[in-house]
């Protein structure tokens, strides 16, 4: 993992998931039967699954194990008031982006952090923008993104016939059952 300054003080969290092959093999024909129609009522221009997809699927779970430890690591939220929060993540969906395809630029508040998981795609697939700076993210298979929900983003169009799978989530305080 390593935290790219994107903007000012904001960090994004970039590295890839050890387990990749593994989650790929499992989840790329899932979510190719699981994906619901365009939804206009979305930034993301392309189809995608329910907004809380397979919450009991092991290998979903082991990625949001990792993705919040990446969170607790290196942001270490609560830590100013000693206030540990007890952080999860509250939604996942998974999105296929077919030729034509893009992610108009948007933030996620309310939440937390966000994060972006490239499952399936060529090196030539279009990159995940921070739309302040511009800095990209070069779509590589098994990379990920975390990130301030407060920040900016966007995937400009996919010019190509293949798709381009990822899983994108949302992290939030919750309380403790």
């Amino acid at each position: 993992m390593k935290a790219l300054k994107i903007k000012n003080y904001s960090h994004a969290l970039v590295g890839t998931y050890p387990f990749h092959d593994n989650l790929k093999k499992e989840l790329v024909p899932l979510l190719e039967e699981s994906v619901d129609t365009l939804s206009e009522t979305t930034n993301v221009k392309a189809t995608h699954t329910v907004w809380n997809w397979l919450p009991d699927n092991t290998k979903v779970k082991n990625l949001k194990k990792f993705i919040l430890s990446e969170i607790k690591e290196y942001y270490k939220p609560g830590c100013i008031n000693e206030d540990v929060r007890n952080l999860d993540v509250v939604n996942f969906w998974g999105n296929l982006y077919e030729k034509n395809d893009y992610a108009r630029s948007h933030h996620h508040i309310p939440f937390l952090y966000s994060f972006a998981y490239i499952l399936k795609s060529k090196w030539y697939h279009p990159s995940f923008i921070f739309t302040d700076s511009g800095k990209k993210i070069p779509s590589k298979e098994g990379t990920y993104i975390i990130f301030p929900s407060y920040m900016w983003h966007h995937v400009p169009k996919n010019r190509f016939k293949e798709y381009r799978m990822t899983l994108s989530g949302n992290v939030s305080e919750v309380s403790e059952s």
